[in-house]
């Protein structure tokens, strides 16, 4: 219920919140590849380079606050997932029933 110039500047804000949250992930995972004699183990085998190598979010975690953040940031992306599901099961037969008048009315509590 925000107005035209609100709901823009709110969704800009928003976006450059994500933009940054995605260049900090990447300055994470380039010092944890820095840092780590693993990696250097394993692009001696592989044929890939520093900015190849895959880490997960949940390796990230446990880099910073060892195995309970590895948890939490597990647990946080499965209920992060979990929700877009509900968000999505509750959007698509909103919008449906919206699009076709038909088929609210078939559906009526007191057609059943």
């Amino acid at each position: 219920s925000s107005g035209i110039i609100e709901g823009a500047i709110v969704l800009a804000c928003v976006s450059l919140l994500s933009i940054k949250a995605m260049f900090l992930v990447i300055d994470c995972k380039d010092k944890v590849l820095s840092k780590s004699a693993d990696v250097e183990k394993l692009l001696e085998e592989s044929e890939c380079s520093r900015q190849e190598v895959e880490i997960e979010y949940g390796d990230l975690g446990q880099v910073a606050l060892g195995r309970p953040g590895r948890l939490i940031v597990e647990v946080a992306l499965c209920l992060s997932q979990i929700g877009f599901c509900c968000a999505y099961a509750i959007f698509i037969p909103t919008n449906i029933v919206q699009c076709l008048p038909s088929l609210n009315y078939m559906f009526r509590k007191e057609n059943i």
